[in-house]
């Protein structure tokens, strides 16, 4: 089943809609399962059914609290920092880079036909070519955070793209960035890997969990931009719920916006046409960080679509191998048919209502029909305008063909929206469907050109429409995927290299037998700030004071990474323990000890009715004091076939034949229930002793004794 919205579907830098093959996951009914994943789900559920709830787990739309974090030189510097490159690069000079591209006439789309670079014409863009490089750097400002985890491929081949929008401030005294409507925004949409590739998408929960944990009604906004800055920057080291440590890369990185992952967009409108480009990073010919120009995907050229016209010179120029342009329309007519259309159909079927079929429309343009710009205001290069009768004629055969009641203008709409200056203007409004109640089914708005202002206020599109989606997709993440169960604490074996972030969680769980006493944990090691949470029987939760240790309950809740409860008696049953970043930490150890009365041998005492499966292992000690003599182990009655171990001074390890007993060791590796080991001598110190199932077993009794003086 394919759960997540395909990369190549995406509409926009801020809106996009669902592919279809995804219907299926949106409307699919939320689990409920055993261990933490639990309690996440509890958390999204409560977000989404809260009156008023806030959405900064989906989008962080506060410029004044993300000047200073994210500003726009430091994202910069970090892209330079994380490249492989041998040569100094200055934020001056990669914002440079991008700026020279307003400069091109034309660019090449490399991955042609018949063996042939297409030369694409672009508009050169005279008043952006002029920006100040040095006023981009020190003024942009950043304007929103997206969280894209519904773009996170079903294979789990990266995490889904996180993105920082970045606007020209309106108010800027720089001429260079005053002209025209004085309007420009830089979107760095970063794919980021997935940290457990070999576990598919569920080695992305780490990355949904991070963004569920930013939810929590304690965290002030502040404190969630420190965590949005620790993720963005530096990435976090955090672990699966089974232990193993899971390492997130910054979602900044160079890397993260180069093929195969991620890209950076530009949506412009200083010159007086508003356009969007799409860039990646790379290094350039003597060694320099750089962005370059790159196709805006899913974005064919409009002139495909006519049949007449070689190229529109109004909007772009003019194209210097006609035969090579003519051999691509036809290739793109024919695909438009064959294998778009269909795309862009397929989610009638099973959309539940508008919004889902809003977010369900998509088509995957070969990248070989993509153009270089798109714009968004100028009718020349709208697709539901400038469709030739052909291509017309051949879309209302196959509609019919395939029994659909869309229309040709109906499905060209779609397709216009699927593209940037569709979603950004093109389509506000457009019909795209009919409902069951014969209403039509409209494209929602965008904020004039854009999706996110230079304030941060949301589009209409976003608010109503493509915010509750992506709700819904990381919801049904969070709670229809079963993680993995909460990991156990084992007697006096420490948990050691437990990291986390600020306000992140590590559970575990300790099953404590019967007759158990002397109960304590302990943390210690590492740097930073956990605090450490014990309780019986239910998992705790977050609180803001110390609550002395009880025979249920213990948070010491003091600063650093030493911690202790020691319980005041122990009870039979599980208890939950929980580490909670107070601050991030690293390195930190956790052990829980308990002494386990039942398997403590007692001199002549007998352990009776003993039972056990094949391959188990029953493990007792017994404390033998200075002087004692006569030392012996006695296993005896019951059934099956039961093998008895004694060691000194460690626990026994498996053999596969006779160990004869000597000072410190005896396997008599014999048949059935009845086997002796009477120790040559006797030390002073812990024997270790097991009983391990060659053959299940059942009722049988085990007795040490030695004498003293």
């Amino acid at each position: 089943m394919n759960l997540f919205l395909n990369k190549e579907t995406s509409t926009s830098a801020e809106a996009s809609s669902l592919s279809s093959a995804e219907a299926s996951f949106l409307s699919s009914a939320e689990a409920s399962f055993e261990g933490e994943i639990v309690a996440s789900c509890d958390a999204v559920t409560d977000i989404v059914n809260a009156p008023g709830a806030s959405k900064n787990w989906l989008v962080f739309n506060k410029p004044a609290l993300l000047a200073q974090p994210f500003k726009f030189s430091k994202t910069l510097a970090k892209i330079i920092a994380t490249a492989d490159s041998n040569t100094n690069t200055s934020n001056v000079e990669l914002v440079t880079s991008l700026v020279d591209t307003f400069s091109l006439t034309s660019a090449t789309n490399p991955e042609s036909i018949s063996g042939s670079n297409f030369e694409v014409p672009m508009n050169p863009r005279i008043i952006e070519s002029q920006m100040s490089p040095q006023a981009i750097v020190d003024e942009w400002v950043p304007v929103g955070l997206f969280n894209r985890f519904d773009t996170a491929p079903v294979d789990g081949s990266h995490c889904g793209e996180y993105r920082i929008v970045y606007a020209n401030p309106r108010n800027t005294n720089d001429p260079s960035l005053s002209a025209g409507t004085r309007r420009f925004f830089t979107i760095f949409e970063s794919a980021l890997p997935n940290p457990l590739p070999e576990k598919g998408i569920e080695g992305c929960t780490s990355v949904a969990n991070f963004w569920v944990s930013l939810s929590s009604p304690d965290l002030t906004d502040a404190e969630r931009v420190t965590m949005l800055e620790e993720f963005f920057y530096q990435g976090l080291s955090t672990q699966s719920s089974d232990g193993t440590p899971v390492t997130l890369a910054p979602v900044v990185s160079f890397a993260h916006y180069n093929a195969p992952l991620g890209q950076v967009r530009t949506n412009q409108f200083l010159d007086p046409r508003w356009q969007l480009r799409e860039f990646r990073t790379a290094i350039n010919s003597i060694g320099k960080v750089s962005f370059e120009v790159d196709t805006v995907k899913n974005n064919a050229l409009t002139e495909f679509y006519d049949q007449q016209a070689p190229f529109n010179l109004e909007t772009s120029g003019s194209v210097s191998n006609i035969g090579l342009f003519n051999l691509l329309r036809a290739d793109f007519q024919t695909t438009f048919i064959s294998n778009l259309l269909p795309q862009l159909i397929s989610a009638d079927a099973t959309a539940e209502n508008s919004r889902s079929l809003i977010n369900q429309i998509g088509m995957s343009v070969p990248n070989r029909f993509n153009e270089f710009q798109s714009d968004a205001q100028n009718s020349s290069d709208n697709i539901t305008r400038n469709t030739g009768d052909n291509l017309k004629g051949n879309i209302d055969n196959a509609l019919t063909q395939l029994g659909t009641a869309i229309t040709q203008q109906q499905l060209l709409a779609r397709a216009e929206a699927t593209t940037c200056g569709g979603c950004h203007q093109f389509s506000n409004g457009a019909d795209i469907g009919t409902d069951t109640n014969g209403d039509a089914i409209r494209w929602p708005r965008s904020a004039g050109f854009v999706h996110i202002s230079e304030t941060g206020s949301l589009s209409q599109a976003l608010t109503d429409v493509f915010l509750p989606v992506r709700e819904q997709v990381l919801t049904n993440f969070v709670c229809g995927h079963l993680a993995p169960p909460i990991p156990a604490l084992e007697n006096g074996v420490t948990k050691p290299g437990l990291t986390g972030s600020r306000a992140g969680e590590l559970r575990f769980t300790l099953e404590v037998p019967e007759g158990a006493k002397d109960l304590e944990f302990i943390m210690d090691s590492g740097s930073g700030d956990p605090d450490l949470y014990v309780k019986f029987g239910t998992p705790p939760t977050e609180v803001t004071a110390a609550v002395p240790a009880t025979e249920l309950e213990c948070v010491p809740f003091v600063g650093g990474t030493s911690e202790k409860c020691i319980m005041p008696s122990t009870q039979a049953g599980t208890y939950h323990v929980m580490l909670r970043g107070f601050s991030a930490f690293s390195g930190v150890n956790l052990t829980a000890s308990f002494i386990d009365t039942f398997k403590v041998l007692e001199n002549g005492v007998t352990k009776s009715g003993l039972t056990g499966s094949q391959a188990g292992e029953l493990r007792f000690t017994l404390e033998v004091p200075e002087g004692a003599k006569d030392l012996e182990f006695i296993m005896d009655s019951g059934s099956g076939d039961p093998d008895l171990y004694v060691k000194f001074g460690t626990p026994p390890t498996e053999v596969t034949r006779f160990v004869p007993a000597t000072d410190l060791e005896c396997v008599p590796f014999v048949g059935g229930t009845s086997e002796k080991c009477i120790m040559p001598s006797t030390q002073t110190g812990t024997y270790h002793v097991m009983l391990r199932g060659f053959s299940a077993f059942s009722g049988v009794n085990l007795t040490a004794s030695f004498t003293t003086p």
